[in-house]
């Protein structure tokens, strides 16, 4: 199976890309192809796409072993550090960017390699290009905060999946999302004379959820929901039964210690499964929002199966789907079920408070969830990932489940209209809670970019003369005291 060779990247000369070309021509399918050499089908698909630059350079007869166009420069330098990263990652070591630009460095003046020889940022990507070398278990260092624009996300994305044989179905996104669970519209609180219910309390009374699926949309894991409360009263006897990941913290929020303990023993142990259950392996990314709380542990990224990768901010709806869409119809197909259950009932609101706890949250949150079609995820991707669109049906039976089919009995108490200044009303309050956790975020990661900055300056001054060592050892300790 194409998948079976995920974990060891292959190198195929010229000379077998043409005889991959030849069959392709001949009607043989990308993924017989795939399982007979051992790669993934997306790698076919580039061989088919670059046929004519693979011909060009096969026509040169001492060509055809190769497995590379450019000449490598430095190539001492080159040869040895591939060498010492392959030791290192047998040994199970977490590779960093600057970790290899210094050991560059080293090799060099060991080996006396050309004095003009600089371990740039442009010469290290050029040496992971040609050894196809992704290092750690995050691309946080090269496709971070602010690597590259948003509109270049999917080239990005797509070059990744290529390079890494990355298949779209261990493709995941995880997103967060704040959610005021026992806010109702105003109009129905007025209706029922209940004022005291619309107080900033309940507004303010938020939990925290967070969706995950892959880009096939055919895997979705449970929700994982935070509340501030450990052990509710309401789930004394069915913690164990929930349909969610329950977690607590005292704000609601998703810190990193919550988000360790999902991905490591919920979202890892969940995507091999899936793994098993179609026959496969290989590697996978999670592509998560910039956000202080979904940083993984070092220990975390020593599993070379598994890789992170943050969405670049400030995106359009197009670039992170999950959060322009999914999020916003699971929210308004849990609170139509809210509504709902509210509507049902000849009791008051205030009766109705008495009774609504945390555990009926959860259902119908997780209810929602499930409502969410893989034709409608997959849908969302095929811009980023461009591929064609597929029957849009379900997404339209999606869009409807947002209107509950009774709700014309209740029009004298509300109607349409209020229904949507309701939603929009609470979309808005949630959205500055969000706004209010990540104003710390934004201030660590400022902080962390100018601490890389300045690790760097330390590496590069390690070369230079004496006077520009010690006045960039000055810059260095007065950003360490400040």
């Amino acid at each position: 199976m194409a998948s079976s060779s995920a974990g060891k990247i292959q190198q195929i000369t010229y000379e077998k890309r043409l005889e991959i070309l030849q069959k392709l021509e001949e009607g043989v399918s990308p993924d017989k192809l795939a399982a007979e050499y051992g790669l993934h089908k997306r790698t076919i698909q580039k061989y088919r796409k670059n046929a004519t630059s693979i011909r060009q350079f096969s026509d040169c007869t001492s060509c055809l072993h190769s497995k590379r166009i450019r000449p490598v420069l430095h190539g001492i330098v080159d040869s040895r550090l591939y060498t010492w990263v392959m030791e290192r990652r047998a040994l199970g070591d977490v590779l960093t960017n600057n970790l290899l630009q210094k050991k560059a460095m080293e090799l060099h003046i060991e080996f006396g390699g050309p004095s003009n020889f600089v371990a740039s940022n442009g010469w290290l990507e050029c040496f992971k290009r040609r050894h196809n070398l992704r290092l750690g278990g995050v691309y946080r260092e090269w496709v971070g905060v602010n690597a590259f624009a948003p509109e270049k996300f999917p080239e990005e994305l797509n070059r990744i999946l290529t390079d890494e044989d990355i298949f779209e179905d261990d493709v995941y996104v995880m997103d967060v999302m704040s959610l005021m669970w026992k806010a109702l519209p105003q109009r129905l609180l007025l209706h029922e004379g209940e004022q005291w219910v619309n107080s900033r309390k309940i507004k303010k009374d938020c939990i925290t959820v967070a969706l995950c699926a892959n880009t096939t949309g055919a895997h979705k894991l449970p929700i994982l929901f935070v509340h501030k409360y450990a052990n509710p009263r309401a789930l004394k006897h069915c913690m164990q039964l929930l349909p969610v990941v329950y977690k607590n913290e005292p704000n609601s929020w998703i810190t990193e210690p919550i988000f360790n303990d999902w991905y490591t023993n919920y979202f890892k142990q969940s995507v091999k499964e899936y793994q098993v259950q179609q026959n496969r392996v290989g590697k996978v990314l999670l592509l998560v929002n910039n956000s202080k709380g979904l940083i993984l542990s070092e220990e975390a990224l020593e599993d070379c199966q598994f890789k992170q990768m943050f969405l670049p901010s400030n995106t359009t709806s197009r670039m992170q789907p999950m959060d322009q869409s999914i999020i916003t119809k699971c929210k308004k197909l849990f609170r139509h079920k809210l509504l709902c259950r509210v509507l049902q009932h000849d009791i008051g609101v205030q009766q109705f408070y008495l009774d609504y706890d945390i555990k009926d949250c959860i259902d119908m949150i997780a209810e929602a969830w499930d409502m969410i079609t893989a034709t409608t995820i997959q849908n969302l991707w095929r811009h980023i990932l461009c591929r064609s669109s597929l029957d849009n049906t379900s997404e339209r039976q999606d869009s409807n489940d947002c209107v509950p089919e009774d709700m014309q009995q209740f029009g004298e108490i509300i109607n349409e209209n209020d229904i949507t200044e309701w939603i929009s009303e609470c979309e808005k309050e949630e959205s500055i809670v969000i706004k209010e956790d990540n104003t710390d975020s934004q201030h660590s990661e400022i902080e962390s970019e100018i601490d890389y900055i300045f690790h760097g300056l330390a590496i590069w001054a390690e070369t230079k003369p004496e006077f520009i060592k010690l006045n960039a050892n000055i810059l260095i300790d007065y950003f360490k005291q400040k």
